[in-house]
């Protein structure tokens, strides 16, 4: 957990901590959002259905597998081939208007063929209508012990649907290992009817003084703050109280990579910090 202690207005430059494990949205759970979660994690068949481990929504169909003849699944529940490079599918139908999504994958050895990645809308009729992801990045890397050596990779794919938002029928999200020996370890799938940037944590370490973290603006004896996705804010008159702290309201604005929060000028507090959240922290 990152806090940074300020006195507003300053600029502040911030480097990532976690790194290695899938993010956290800051939406997920929203009450004022519909969202849905799905996760792989133990792989039972390498030609047929996968059901998730683990879902949201009792409801949940999504369904994963691989379409290579020569997978198969590995002692510790992932789809590998030593012989080809195999080529997955994921399908899920949507329960609410999807405008965004993100898929979170860690594969182990030989890495995805990122440009393979796309989701084949219910609706699809050629291929101008299929969607790529509009932010791919890669948030671990862990090198492999073993006689094969390798990496562990962890990768963010998110779809921004604003534009064409799945509201029914069954999608399709496809995509292929770069070579052989490709290791299918863990996947995620999270859904929501806002589309919100999930921030890389690299972005931390990229802040110019052209795009500051954190903004404030005053009007109507309202107080705004506007600072990047992923931060909690947070305000006490005393230093000296550890449990004086307390979280200024937050909402999110979807329109970008920010939060959105608001406090009563009455009730200003002398002091704020920026509280950045584990975004490693595993699920």
């Amino acid at each position: 957990m990152k806090v940074v202690f300020l006195r507003l207005p300053l600029l502040l430059l911030l480097s990532s901590e976690a790194f290695g494990q899938f993010l956290t949205p800051t939406w997920r759970d929203n009450p004022n959002m519909q969202t849905d979660l799905a996760e792989w994690d133990n792989f039972t068949s390498a030609n047929g259905d996968n059901a998730p481990d683990q879902t949201s929504d009792a409801n949940a169909n999504a369904n994963l597998f691989c379409t290579t003849p020569s997978a198969f699944i590995t002692s510790t529940g992932n789809i590998y081939s030593f012989q080809s490079a195999t080529s997955f599918q994921l399908d899920d139908s949507a329960s609410f208007p999807i405008r965004g999504l993100v898929l979170q994958i860690r594969t182990l050895g030989n890495s995805p063929d990122t440009s393979s990645m796309r989701l084949i809308p219910p609706d699809a009729v050629t291929l101008d209508d299929v969607e790529f992801p509009d932010r791919i990045f890669v948030t671990g890397v862990e090198g492999l012990s073993g006689p094969f050596g390798g990496d562990g990779t962890f990768r963010v794919f998110q779809w921004d649907l604003r534009d064409n938002p799945i509201s029914s029928g069954t999608y399709s999200i496809l995509f292929n290992a770069s070579g052989s020996s490709m290791s299918l370890d863990r996947v995620q799938l999270e859904l929501s009817d806002r589309y919100c940037v999930l921030p890389d944590p690299a972005e931390y370490d990229e802040h110019t003084d052209d795009r500051p973290i954190l903004t404030q603006e005053a009007s109507n004896a309202i107080v705004t703050w506007s600072a990047l996705s992923g931060a909690t804010l947070q305000g006490t008159s005393d230093l000296s109280d550890p449990s004086s702290w307390q979280e200024i309201t937050q909402t999110l604005d979807c329109s970008g990579n920010l939060m959105i929060m608001t406090m009563g000028m009455e009730a200003l507090p002398e002091f704020f910090r920026l509280e950045f959240p584990d975004l490693g922290a595993a699920q």
